[in-house]
């Protein structure tokens, strides 16, 4: 079985964006109490959304995927109980490959019959390339080609 979830640099990247939003945010509402002005306001109104929605989205979005034995499982962390999917019912799976001045972009798209789809990408997901092979190696025929 092959275990895939967002990589740690993901995550705290993310998080490191965030926590001044937040930081600003509360700091503009405490001093809107006291002694108002304009920054104030603009500190409260733009750092608190922000950063509450990306935290929120970070939270709700996590997940890991495990593939492996004919399955997929889905364990998203706020929903708590894993979804079982077999292979069988795999509709298609392609990689996008794009070139960049900074490097090579990868990322894979799969679809299954529910309505699911999945997309993990190399830079922000583990074993990448272990769950690559796995479905070359053994759902080649329902690869899409571009």
């Amino acid at each position: 079985m092959i275990t895939s979830k967002p990589k740690t640099s993901t995550i705290l990247s993310i998080t490191i964006f965030s926590i001044p939003l937040l930081i600003m945010g509360i700091y503009g509402f405490s001093y809107l109490l006291e002694n108002p002005e304009w920054y104030h306001y603009a500190m409260a109104v733009v750092g608190t959304p922000i950063g509450t929605g990306l935290l929120l989205r970070q939270l709700v979005s996590y997940k890991t995927i495990t593939i492996g034995k004919k399955k997929i499982i889905l364990n998203y962390l706020m929903k708590g109980k894993p979804t079982s999917y077999l292979l069988k019912d795999l509709d298609y799976w392609k990689e996008n490959i794009v070139k960049t001045a900074s490097g090579t972009y990868k990322e894979t798209e799969i679809k299954l019959t529910e309505k699911i789809k999945l997309t993990i990408s190399k830079q922000e997901y583990s074993n990448y390339d272990k769950v690559v092979n796995y479905l070359r190696k053994n759902y080649s025929k329902k690869s899409l080609k571009e």
